[in-house]
């Protein structure tokens, strides 16, 4: 069987030469990108520590909480958070008013280290979009957004408006389904790719993707 080269297998080339080089860029060597973003998300929901030995702010996020902004599940972060404590990054409490309720919140060293990735991450990736200038990486932006909200509408996973995903930075984790390649990408695919020729067009959205790529 002949494989056409469709522009959503192009994409999909795209995105996997995306992957490949997402891997190689970490925040620093003490964190991953899950156990950063996990750090992030604290940091911007409330769980930040107190200073001078005061009480962290609120006394820390609810574990279920977290989980729900995250959209993750609370045994796959609680195993996270384990780690995370373990490594003297966050603490965990009960709840003052229900012992069933886990608090978690960044210790003084956690939001040491976070500050430290944060700057190290920030430098990284400008360094990329730099290579594209102030207008395209506007563009890139409107594009990547329009083609997320595409991508999870052809997945059917819930949208997150883009004031919701910069309040958490979430790991890139692509999930790999090789059965029914033929049937699923390309129905998949085409639904992406025809939103995409509505808007900016895919070329320039490939255009975009490869330049930043090719900077990391």
């Amino acid at each position: 069987m002949e494989w056409e080269i469709t522009q959503g297998v192009r994409l999909f080339r795209l995105i996997d030469r995306m992957r490949r080089a997402w891997t190689t860029i970490t925040p620093c060597a003490e964190l991953s990108k899950s156990q950063f973003g996990t750090l992030m998300a604290l940091a911007y929901l409330g769980g930040r520590p107190g200073t001078d030995g005061t009480p962290p702010q609120a006394q820390g996020l609810p574990l279920t909480q977290l989980a729900h902004v995250m959209h993750q599940s609370p045994p796959a972060l609680s195993q996270r958070i384990a780690v995370l404590e373990a490594m003297g990054y966050v603490q965990r409490t009960e709840d003052a008013q229900d012992r069933r309720v886990t608090r978690v919140c960044l210790t003084q060293q956690g939001h040491a280290l976070l500050k430290q990735a944060y700057h190290a991450m920030n430098e990284k990736l400008d360094s990329a979009l730099a290579a594209l200038g102030k207008q395209d990486t506007a563009m890139l932006f409107t594009l990547l957004n329009k083609f997320t909200a595409q991508l999870e509408q052809a997945g059917a996973i819930p949208q997150i408006c883009e004031d919701q995903a910069a309040q958490v930075t979430l790991p890139l984790d692509p999930a790999a389904d090789g059965d029914g390649f033929p049937n699923v990408f390309r129905a998949q695919s085409a639904t992406v790719v025809g939103a995409l020729k509505t808007s900016h067009g895919i070329h320039s959205c490939s255009l975009l993707l490869s330049v930043v790529i090719s900077s990391l």
